[in-house]
């Protein structure tokens, strides 16, 4: 009997005029179960201006590395030579010019990498700074009419 409850159909009807919303109501409250599961909301996310700034701040810390270890890798690229023209000091020393070949490749791709994501960081954090002073001119204009 228990099972029949379960396997009879719901009209549209059932649905709509609160038949299962009701039933969800009971168990989860008054807020529905997204609500109650995903306090905030799914797929947003809010930062402030002051978030964003700081992490701006770590990437260009970041970016400062990067750099620092682009430096060390264009000094050692030119230190390396070969010790003596045997075949294997030759060898050895291409290997280690691939080595180091691939570091600046992989390095050139992180400055990149960087530097577009801070491109997009800065462009957020210019656009809230608009949006707020957006959202603030009404409230300064009611305030304005309320002083005088």
């Amino acid at each position: 009997m228990a099972d029949e409850a379960w396997m009879g159909e719901k009209r549209l009807d059932d649905v709509v005029a609160g038949g299962a919303t009701e039933q969800v109501r009971q168990v989860f409250g008054g807020t529905s179960f997204w609500e109650k599961a995903v306090p905030g909301g799914s797929g947003s996310w809010t930062f402030d201006r002051e978030q964003i700034e700081a992490v701006i701040g770590k990437w260009e810390a970041l970016l400062e590395d990067v750099q620092e270890d682009r430096a060390l890798l264009n000094g050692l690229m030119g230190t390396v030579v070969h010790p003596s023209e045997d075949d294997p000091s030759k060898k050895f020393v291409n290997l280690v010019w691939d080595g180091l070949g691939s570091l600046s490749e992989s390095n050139t791709s992180m400055l990149v990498y960087i530097d577009n994501f801070l491109g997009k960081l800065r462009d957020a954090r210019d656009r809230i700074a608009k949006a707020e002073a957006r959202n603030e001119e009404p409230f300064q204009a009611a305030t304005a009419s309320t002083e005088r």
